[in-house]
């Protein structure tokens, strides 16, 4: 009964951030496994740095935080696993792969360790969205910043993530979907 009520907190608090009723900052903690999939995803890497977290026992932790800017994802699926005395439940978020992208001004998260990452794709560009007549690549980072291009992207990632923060979120055609058989975005 309690893993319901907080199935159906979470799919509120998703469902009102969707239609941005409430403004989105994620916090969590421990070991995370999530698929992702995505038929197109396009972001800016704008930092990658060492930065301490304190834990609530007042130790400082080291973590490395990834900051993307200008994000923008079409066809996304993300899906975890939760393992469960009654099964393991999933939560699956969907988007249509020819509807309007996800889009995110400002994403940050801190990682503590990566367990694992599988990673596949049909195409990856970075720094490398325009080439010249000849063919070859123009530079079109500006300083500090470092344009990424994916399509058809897989990513398999456990890691322990210790905050998680988006800005400017904006979300169109998402499918939330929770239960012991929903299927995860692959396998």
């Amino acid at each position: 009964m309690i893993l319901l009520a907080v199935l159906l907190a979470a799919a509120g608090m998703v469902g009102a951030a969707a239609t941005g009723l409430v403004p989105v900052a994620l916090a969590t903690d421990g070991r995370q496994h999530v698929k992702v999939t995505a038929a197109e995803f396009g972001a800016v890497a704008t930092g990658v740095f060492p930065q301490f977290v304190q834990d609530a026992d007042g130790a400082r932790r080291p973590v490395v935080v990834v900051g993307l800017g200008d994000v923008r994802v079409r066809g996304l699926c993300a899906s975890g696993a939760v393992p469960t005395p009654v099964g393991t439940w999933v939560l699956r978020l969907d988007t249509p792969p020819d509807g309007e992208q996800i889009r995110a001004g400002d994403v940050q998260f801190a990682i503590d360790s990566v367990d694992g990452l599988g990673a596949a794709g049909q195409r990856l560009l970075v720094n490398r969205q325009e080439t010249g007549p000849d063919g070859i690549p123009v530079d079109v980072a500006a300083p500090g910043e470092l344009p990424l291009l994916a399509e058809g992207l897989q990513l398999d990632l456990s890691a322990t993530v210790r905050w998680a923060s988006v800005a400017d979120l904006a979300l169109s055609g998402l499918d939330l979907t929770i239960g012991d058989d929903v299927p995860e975005c692959f396998a």
